[in-house]
């Protein structure tokens, strides 16, 4: 059986889900880089501009992502955030990512 036939059953016993495509410039809220990490293992946290999600990244990820935006000496991501044009929810990977400073939320809680 032909790989487009078996997707083909699959879908029809199945279903089938598609991403929404995202067309949005999305800026993150200070607020939210400012929460304590969820997970704990996680190291940075990296917002897509492209779908909104932030997602919190374990150190490993943390150093790809910052080598690949150029930034290879850090030690530490505190106070700091990856920013990305696409994510491995909406993209399927982490696209363009710059790490970009936290900027205080003091003028956003008064």
């Amino acid at each position: 059986m032909s790989s487009k036939k078996k997707r083909k059953m699959k879908e029809e016993l199945f279903g089938s889900i598609r991403l929404e495509p995202s067309i949005g410039r999305y800026a993150v809220d200070p607020k939210d880089l400012s929460a304590a990490m969820e997970w704990d293992q996680a190291a940075a946290r990296v917002f897509c501009t492209k779908c909104a999600e932030p997602i919190e990244v374990d150190a490993v990820l943390a150093k790809k992502l910052a080598e690949e935006a150029g930034q290879s000496a850090l030690g530490t991501f505190e106070g700091m955030y990856f920013e990305v044009s696409g994510c491995i929810l909406c993209s399927g990977g982490y696209r363009h990512p710059s790490l970009k400073i936290i900027k205080s939320i003091q003028g956003v809680l008064s």
